[in-house]
This record gives C-alpha cells, structure tokens and sequence, in this order.
C-alpha cells in the first residue's frame, strides 16, 4: 500500500482566505487534449454520461475521492480518503488516468507528481475542483522524481521562512502554501517536466 497525498508540513484548513492561486497561465499549451482517458476519451467521443457523473461526484464530495480509469475510461477501482489524502493500493496493469478530486480548491499537489513520478502505469492525473478540473501528464518522469524533491524542500523552506518573518499566519498559510506550490510545479511545466491543461 503506498500513500498517494500531498506531502505537507503545514497542514491545510478551509478560511476565508483560502483562494486558488494561478501562477503563469495554464501551462506549455502542449496537451495532448484527443487523449484524456475517461474524460474525452481518445476514441473522439464526446464526454459521456459516466465522465459527467464522476466529475460530479468528485466535486460534491466533501472528501478526497479517487477513481482509477483504463485508457477507455472504465472505472477499475474508486478509492475514498480523507482531506488531504487517499490510500492507493495496487494498481492495475495499463495506461491509467488517476482521476481525484482536492475540496480545498487547490491544484494538483508536489505528492500528487511525487506519486506520479514514481509510477509507469499513470499516464495521467486529473484533479478536480469545483471551480475547474486540471489534466497533467509526465513528460520527464526521472527529472520529475528529482524535482518533486527539491520543490518539496523548497515549499516547505518558503513556508518556514514567511513563518519567521511574520506575513504567513495561522489565518492565510493555506493561501501561501497553495502560492508556493503552483509556482513550484509551473517551473516543472516551464521545464518541460510535465504537461498541464485546464477545463472549467
């Protein structure tokens, strides 16, 4: 069994300053959008009543929620976590879609790629939000498994230091923590380390 949930010192709690934060856009723009398994499909199919559902699901769900999708989008395991976390057991042969959903708004997570870094059946994760739902894929999975660690590190010093010098607060650390991470995983998408994409 092996954890496959954000790697955070500071816990995340829901305020009012919790805000998605966006940092550059919505990535390198070369998604490979005719082959999003389980969403779109790569047959050309349009988004099917199954699709609809989960995304539904997902966002309703005051908990994290994983769905395990084959490349033709059938469900092969539906996982229920905590805030903040899900247990992945062992997963499937194939070219997986890990599809979960982040209630707290944020976008995919250091542990998410971390996860995904360390995995050759994950073709793809998508995180959905209320708001949007992000696709992501490897491009560089070695560089992925070392950067994963050097942004960790890097969030976690950031986050100390704001502590220290007095603007992180007990009030707003969830803003900057979710600031920090999206910066750290727009360098790897700048890096040509990973591929990213947005549907609202």
């Amino acid at each position: 069994m092996s954890k496959g949930y954000a790697i955070y010192i500071f816990p995340l709690e829901k305020t009012k300053q919790n805000k998605l934060f966006h940092s550059g856009g919505q990535g390198s723009g070369n998604f490979d959008h005719s082959g999003r398994p389980g969403l779109v499909g790569g047959s050309g199919k349009g988004e099917g009543e199954m699709s609809k559902n989960i995304i539904s699901d997902l966002r309703s769900s005051k908990n994290e929620k994983l769905y395990v999708l084959d490349p033709d989008g059938n469900i092969l395991q539906e996982t229920y976590g905590d805030i903040g976390f899900i247990d992945i057991y062992e997963l499937p042969s194939g070219s997986l879609n890990l599809v979960h959903n982040h209630p707290d708004g944020s976008n995919i997570s250091i542990g998410d790629l971390r996860y995904f870094s360390g995995n050759d059946k994950v073709e793809q994760i998508t995180v959905v939000t209320r708001d949007r739902i992000q696709f992501v894929r490897v491009v560089d999975r070695d560089r992925l498994f070392r950067e994963t660690g050097k942004a960790s590190a890097s969030v976690n010093v950031k986050m100390a230091d704001g502590f220290m010098e007095g603007f992180i607060t007990k009030s707003n650390k969830n803003e900057y923590l979710m600031k920090y991470t999206d910066e750290a995983v727009q360098q790897m998408v700048d890096s040509g380390i990973i591929s990213m994409s947005y549907e609202e």
